[in-house]
């Protein structure tokens, strides 16, 4: 063999190793490349299987204080509901009772008697009038008629029904805010 053919041997040799080693090179690096992946993908699902199990964690207990909240404040409404219907029904009783009490002359309504007297007649003194549906008490003042008494109680009772509702409003109010004291 010559030298020419000898060096071509050595040539073909050394592509042939190149080869070979090239192709372990890849095998070896492909599956390493792939494990690589696979062992990166396992980390990353580790990883998020611990912040959503965190996450979860906290929004649950979020979720029952929450909960909490409402079911207080519901109670708090509720206790202020019961209140007010309490409140409402002791006012209609007493709205009843004097109602019952101005028709059978138990109770009387007494105003004072803000009218201007009347000029002195001819007889020089001064006369005066009984109001419309009432009479004038030696004890000064003006005692309402029953039809005059019963419209101002009534009036009274609406007045105090409003405000009953508006202290009940003021009480949710004060619940919503967080400032009714508990």
């Amino acid at each position: 063999m010559t030298q020419r053919g000898s060096i071509l041997i050595y040539a073909a040799l050394g592509i042939a190793a190149v080869g070979v080693l090239w192709g372990l090179y890849s095998a070896v690096d492909s599956r390493g490349y792939q494990r690589g992946v696979a062992e990166t993908e396992t980390a990353y699902a580790a990883r998020d299987a611990r912040q959503r199990a965190e996450f979860d964690r906290e929004l649950s207990q979020v979720r029952a204080e929450k909960d909490r909240i409402e079911q207080d404040h519901a109670k708090r409404v509720a206790d202020i509901a019961v209140q007010h219907a309490k409140e409402a029904e002791n006012a209609r009783r007493k709205h009843a009772a004097m109602v019952d009490g101005l028709r059978t002359g138990a109770i009387q309504l007494r105003g004072v008697d803000t009218r201007c007297p009347a000029e002195p007649g001819q007889g020089g003194s001064a006369q005066t009038g009984s109001p419309a549906g009432g009479s004038n008490d030696s004890a000064g003042g003006v005692i309402f008629g029953p039809l005059d008494a019963a419209f101002l109680v009534d009036l009274a009772a609406e007045a105090d029904a409003v405000a009953g509702q508006l202290t009940a409003c003021q009480a949710v109010i004060r619940a919503d805010r967080g400032q009714d004291g508990r």
